[in-house]
C-alpha cells in the first residue's frame, strides 16, 4: 500500500525585535543672566546753596574729564558783590576766588585772596563767561567755564576725581568788590552721574 505523503512541518513565527530604549536628549544648562552694571560717565558735579545760612549764594561745579572743562555757575543777588572761593574756608590760606561785581552786566575776575583785604589779581587765566539771567526770587545766575587745570600760580585745578570742594562765599555791600557784610564756608559734593546699564561678565 502507498503511504500518505506528510506534511510540511509549519516554521514558528519569528518574533518581531524589540526595539532598543531611546534615552531622552540631554538638554544644554540655560545659562544664568549676567548681572547689569552701571555705567560711569567721566563727568562730576555738584552744588552748595548757602540760603540757609542767610547768605543768598549758590555754586554749581560741572567737570568734564574728556574735554578738560569746568563750568562753574554762580547765583547771587543783583546790585552788590558776591564771590566763590575754592579749596579752601578761610581767607588766611589765600583761596582761588571768582569775584562777580554788581553792575548791569557783570564783571568777573579771578583772584587770589589776602588776609583780611582784597588779595592779588589774576589775569593770565582761561575763565570765560558764558551766559547771564535774572532767575526767581531776584537773583542772578551767571555761567562761566575754564580749563581744569590751574594756569599757573594763585589758580586752582579742578580734579574730577575728588569727593568733593571746600567752598568759602561772600556778599557785599556795594556793586564794586570790598568788605563783605556776610559770608559762609562748605563743602561741595561731587557725585557721578550714571547713565545706564551694560551686562556684567
Amino acid at each position: 500500500p502507498t503511504s500518505a505523503p506528510m506534511p510540511e512541518p509549519t516554521p514558528a513565527p519569528t518574533p518581531a525585535p524589540t526595539p532598543a530604549p531611546t534615552s531622552a536628549p540631554t538638554l544644554a544648562p540655560t545659562p544664568a543672566p549676567r548681572a547689569r552694571t552701571a555705567t560711569a560717565t567721566s563727568t562730576v558735579s555738584g552744588e552748595l546753596d548757602f540760603k540757609a545760612k542767610m547768605v543768598p549764594v549758590k555754586v554749581d561745579v560741572h567737570l568734564d574729564a574728556d574735554t578738560d572743562v569746568a563750568t562753574i555757575v554762580i547765583e547771587g543777588p543783583p546790585g552788590v558783590w558776591f564771590g566763590v572761593g575754592f579749596g579752601a574756608t578761610v581767607m588766611s590760606e589765600a583761596p582761588y576766588s571768582i569775584i562777580l561785581d554788581g553792575s548791569d552786566d557783570i564783571l568777573v575776575e579771578e583772584r587770589t585772596l589776602g588776609m583780611y583785604d582784597m588779595g592779588n589779581l589774576l589775569t593770565d587765566g582761561s575763565l570765560q563767561k558764558v551766559s547771564q539771567e535774572s532767575i526767581s526770587e531776584g537773583m542772578v545766575a551767571v555761567e562761566l567755564q575754564r580749563a581744569l587745570a590751574a594756569a599757573g600760580e594763585g589758580f586752582y585745578t579742578f580734579d574730577p576725581t575728588a569727593d568733593s570742594i571746600e567752598i568759602m562765599v561772600a556778599v557785599g555791600r556795594t556793586p564794586v568788590f570790598g568788605h563783605h557784610i556776610s559770608k559762609a564756608v562748605g563743602s561741595l559734593k561731587l557725585t557721578q552721574p550714571v547713565i545706564g546699564f551694560v551686562q556684567g561678565h
